[in-house]
């Protein structure tokens, strides 16, 4: 008799008190499907609606080939609402600009 054990995701602590470090990688360690400054386009594109739309404050924001570093502060304490539609608009920008399909992040951001 097989017992299988499922890890359960580390629950993301959600506050309004401090920014915070997300970060999230391409699928499969592999760079982004773009040229970087097209990626740069689309996601400052959505930061911008990220600020605007949710009330994200964005303080630094670093991309790199396969990944990005974002720090930022949440004052409606919705992390987790804000990075979802993120990740699927830029996800559906980069698809539609490249003529992709499928997910483009690994994992859930971190």
């Amino acid at each position: 008799l097989a017992i299988l054990f499922a890890m359960a995701r580390r629950k993301i602590i959600s506050t309004d008190l401090v920014p915070y470090h997300i970060t999230n990688r391409c699928n499969r360690k592999e760079p982004f499907p773009l040229p970087l400054k097209n990626c740069w386009r689309i996601f400052s594109n959505y930061l911008f609606m990220a600020n605007h739309f949710y009330g994200m404050q964005i303080h630094a924001f670093v991309m790199m080939p396969n990944h990005f570093h974002l720090i930022a502060s949440t004052p409606q304490n919705n992390l987790s609402q804000i990075m979802n539609q993120f990740q699927s608009q830029i996800t559906v920008a980069i698809n539609e600009e490249g003529n992709l399909k499928n997910h483009l992040f690994g994992t859930r951001y971190h």
